[in-house]
């Protein structure tokens, strides 16, 4: 990978690389099966991990429900449609998450990835937060990347649209962002830029002119200035190749994008 093709303003985010949890992840477990509003029964006004799960599980039934820890309309719509009651017991709690005598999280990434778009264009940092803490592993962070790629018209990352759009000015909200990515296990240069598996993650290529890009058929596409390709994979020869959002490798001539 060529570091000189990413901006210079990249080395303003840098941060340090620390295996260790972030302190505020590490009390967040213990603080929020305990709260007082996370405790059952669960109704109206109840907030909290627990609500997190409920909304997982229900997410099977009712895709379009938001998965942010708050029990509101919507999930006591989702309750009702799904043939249950408002007032949640722990009976009632472990039989809609599967749970027999555990509490298993239902992971839905499709429902995850709606949610965490929607907390980011809101700009609401607990939202986005409560989805992150429910993205486990580097996998989790995958599935759902995904998904949330494709919830705009113009594709971005998870990593690209919460700090460099969503939050880009607000830095409390970035350094709690930067530590819940490191602690599900993405990786982040000196430079400030963020990888998974050997794939850059923090910057989306877009084209500065009109130009055209190559399939693996050897097929050519023009393309027009000022669009976002994807998630680069190589620079090598002149030649840029890229993964689309639609999983294909494509390349496109260096010269001709650049980083957003």
């Amino acid at each position: 990978m060529e570091q000189n093709q990413i901006p210079s303003e990249a080395s303003s985010d840098t941060i340090i690389i620390n295996n260790t949890l972030p302190t505020s992840y590490a009390s967040f477990t213990s603080r929020a099966v305990s709260s007082g509003s996370d405790s059952f029964p669960l109704k109206r006004g109840s907030k909290g991990s627990r609500v997190s799960m409920l909304q997982q599980a229900l997410a099977k039934t009712s895709p379009s429900i938001s998965i942010d820890g708050q029990f509101g309309p919507q999930t006591a719509s989702a309750l009702k449609s799904a043939g249950y009651p408002e007032t949640v017991n722990e009976a009632t709690f472990n039989k809609i998450i599967g749970g027999s005598g555990s509490l298993t999280v239902v992971f839905n990434p499709s429902a995850l990835a709606v949610s965490l778009y929607s907390g980011a264009q809101s700009q609401n940092i607990e939202q986005v937060l409560s989805v992150l803490k429910q993205l486990k592993s580097v996998g989790d962070y995958s599935s759902v990347n995904e998904y949330y790629k494709k919830q705009s018209f113009i594709a971005k990352t998870i990593v690209t649209d919460l700090l460099e759009y969503a939050f880009k000015s607000n830095e409390a909200a970035k350094v709690q962002i930067r530590n819940e990515f490191l602690r599900m296990g993405l990786k982040v240069s000196s430079t400030g830029t963020w990888s998974l598996q050997g794939i850059r993650l923090y910057k989306d290529l877009i084209t500065i002119r009109e130009t055209v890009v190559t399939d693996a058929q050897n097929n050519r596409i023009p393309v027009r200035r000022n669009t976002i390709l994807g998630d680069e994979l190589e620079v090598a020869n002149g030649m840029t190749w890229f993964k689309s959002i639609d999983n294909n490798i494509l390349k496109v001539p260096t010269q001709d994008v650049k980083y957003t």
